[in-house]
C-alpha cells in the first residue's frame, strides 16, 4: 500500500491485510444488528497505479481508458523527463512535481498526491460513470454511506495552467487549478441522482475538503443543492488538536442566522491561544449546541507534533 491504503488498486474488494468480503459482510450484519452503522472510505479522485484501470491506460496512447485519467505532452523545448519538463509546474502535495513521465508512451500523467496515486479525469462521463456502478455497488451491500476523501478536487481546471513557482523552486502549488474546480458542484450533484436519488434517508456522506472555506463549504452542504450532507475542512485538522471538526468545519452545524458560528471561531481562536482544560472543553461545549451532527476525529492523523506533550496529555484525556 501507498499513502496508507489511499491508492485503490481494486473498489470492490476488501486488502487481505484487513479480511475479506465475507468479513465484511459479516461485521455490518454485525453493528446493524446492535442499532450501529458504518460508513465507507471512499477514494476516487485518484486510484493506484497498480490498478487495472490505470494499467490499460498507460499501455498505449490508443488505449479505450487512456482519457481515463491525465495525460500530457512534455512542455514544448524541454527534454522529456527532466526538471521542467513537466506539462504544468504544479508540485505535487506529497512533495516534486505533481506529473510522472512515462517512457513507454512519451506522455506524462497527472497525480497531485503520490505519484503511485494518478488523478481519475472526471471530466470523462465513462469515469464518473463506473465510480457511481461502484457506489451503487456498496450502497447495495449496505454500507450506510461514504466519507469521501478530497471530493473538491476532482474538477480540474482544464487548461492545465502554470503556478506561481515558490521561492528558489521551478514548482508551485496549484491548488487554484485543481480545487473547487469548475465543474465540482455538478459533478457531485449528478452523483446525486445516479448514486443516492431514492436511497434511504439514513445513508450519509461526508466530503472531506482540504483548504475549503466556510462560505465554500456552505455551498457544498447547503440543503437543496443535492450534494453531501457534510463537508470537513482538514486545514482546520491540523490547527489544534483534530477532534471536533464539527466546531469550525461542518457548515451545517452553524446556525446562519443566530451568528454562533462567529461565536464559536472566536472560541476557537481563544483555544488557540490558551489551550487549558477550560478552554477546550468550552469549546466541545460549544461544537455540540449549534444544529446539526457533530463528528469527533479520533485517527491516526492527528497532530501531535504540533500538539505539543501537556496538550497531547490533555487531549487523550478528553476522549477517554
Amino acid at each position: 500500500m501507498d499513502d496508507n491504503g489511499y491508492d485503490i488498486s481494486d473498489y470492490t474488494d476488501v486488502d487481505p491485510l484487513f479480511g475479506t468480503l465475507a468479513d465484511l459482510d459479516e461485521l455490518i450484519k454485525e453493528l446493524h444488528a446492535r442499532g450501529m452503522r458504518l460508513v465507507m472510505d471512499l477514494v476516487v479522485n485518484h486510484t493506484s497505479d497498480e490498478h487495472p484501470w490505470f494499467a490499460e491506460s498507460r499501455s498505449s496512447r490508443d488505449n479505450p481508458k487512456r482519457d481515463w485519467y491525465w495525460w500530457r505532452d512534455p512542455r514544448p523545448g524541454t527534454t522529456p523527463g527532466t526538471p521542467g519538463a513537466e506539462p504544468t509546474n504544479w508540485e505535487s502535495l506529497f512533495s516534486g512535481p505533481a506529473w510522472t513521465w512515462n517512457e513507454h508512451t512519451g506522455q506524462y500523467y497527472l497525480h497531485i498526491f503520490s505519484r503511485k496515486q494518478p488523478d481519475l479525469n472526471w471530466e470523462n462521463p465513462e469515469v464518473r460513470q463506473a465510480v457511481y456502478a461502484m457506489m451503487r455497488w456498496w450502497l447495495d451491500r449496505c454500507v450506510d454511506g461514504f466519507r469521501m476523501d478530497v471530493i473538491n478536487m476532482i474538477s480540474k481546471n482544464t487548461s492545465l495552467p502554470d503556478t506561481v513557482p515558490r521561492p528558489g523552486s521551478i514548482y508551485g502549488r496549484g491548488d487554484q487549478y485543481f480545487s473547487c474546480g469548475p465543474r465540482n458542484h455538478e459533478f457531485l450533484q449528478e452523483m446525486y441522482r445516479e448514486v443516492f436519488a431514492g436511497r434511504p434517508a439514513h445513508v450519509l456522506t461526508v466530503g472531506e475538503m482540504p483548504g475549503v472555506t466556510i462560505p465554500q463549504a456552505v455551498l457544498f452542504t447547503a440543503p437543496g443543492q443535492a450534494m453531501i450532507v457534510m463537508g470537513v475542512s482538514v486545514g482546520f485538522l491540523f490547527a489544534l488538536l483534530a477532534m471536533m471538526l464539527s466546531v469550525v468545519s461542518f457548515p451545517l452545524l452553524l446556525d446562519r442566522d443566530t451568528g454562533l458560528d462567529t461565536a464559536i471561531a472566536t472560541s476557537f481562536r481563544a483555544v488557540l491561544a490558551n489551550p487549558g482544560p477550560m478552554a477546550l472543553w468550552g469549546l466541545i461545549v460549544a461544537g455540540l449546541l449549534v444544529a446539526g451532527t457533530a463528528l469527533a476525529f479520533v485517527g491516526l492523523m492527528v497532530a501531535v507534533p504540533v500538539l505539543g506533550h501537556a496538550t497531547w496529555h490533555l487531549y487523550r484525556k478528553l476522549i477517554a
